[in-house]
């Protein structure tokens, strides 16, 4: 599910509360060492999510926050910041974790640097734990 996050909504908080659980605690973010990636760049996208970037302009960049249930998305059109969120249950990534999916759409990122892989490993850690 895709929100619009540019300003605060009460609602809009709630609807992403309840699909991937509120945002961790202090003593949480630091046990897991950050909640949130460091930026990567997009490559391409499917055709439903290409409204929420800027299309062929400039690079565009993107980063994950991890939540207890699932994570978040950000992308960012011109002014507007968009939340992709996507419970664990639909979560899937291609081999080389170059590609974030969900049942409607596909995110395709450049080289994921050694942090990024070693926080999107983390990810699939903590889809893991939850799973279980």
């Amino acid at each position: 599910m895709i929100f619009d996050t540019t300003y605060t909504d009460k609602e809009v908080t709630k609807s992403i509360n309840d699909l991937v659980g509120k945002s961790f605690g202090f003593w949480d973010r630091i046990k897991l060492n950050g909640i949130g990636s460091p930026r990567m760049i997009v490559l391409k996208v499917t055709p439903k999510l290409s409204e929420y970037i800027n299309p062929g302009e400039s690079t565009n960049y993107t980063n994950i926050e991890l939540r207890p249930e699932g994570i978040i998305v950000h992308l960012k059109k011109r002014t507007q910041t968009y939340g992709w969120v996507i419970p664990f249950q639909y979560l899937s990534f291609n081999d080389t974790l170059s590609e974030i999916s969900d049942e409607a759409h596909t995110i395709q990122l450049n080289n994921p640097s050694h942090d990024s892989l070693s926080f999107l490993n983390k990810i699939i850690k903590q889809k893991q734990l939850l799973s279980k």
